[in-house]
């Protein structure tokens, strides 16, 4: 394989990384764990429903429950507890 082609690779490798990764700025709770429920089993339950209209910001990978959390909680003071095996309730 030539270098011109490898670096092609290379670069289309680290763009779609890049895609990978979940940056929200500003977007809406309910519209981030819809996402994230897309790639996990793991369900995210609001206690109180107006938090769905909560902008949020985080950088976390799609499918990645650690990431997500460890994004709560560095932004959020109570990041909710496991209600069950794949459930977490986020407080209100």
């Amino acid at each position: 394989m030539d270098l011109k082609r490898h670096a092609a690779r290379e670069e289309a490798a680290q763009w779609l990384a890049k895609l990978d990764r979940g940056l929200r700025q500003g977007e809406r709770l309910e519209d981030v764990l819809t996402e994230t429920h897309r790639y996990t089993k793991t369900r995210f339950v609001l206690a109180d429903q107006e938090l769905s209209e909560t902008r949020v910001s985080g950088d976390f990978r799609a499918g990645d429950i650690d990431d997500f959390l460890s994004s709560l909680r560095r932004n959020w003071s109570d990041p909710g507890m496991r209600t069950r095996q794949d459930v977490w309730c986020l407080p209100g």
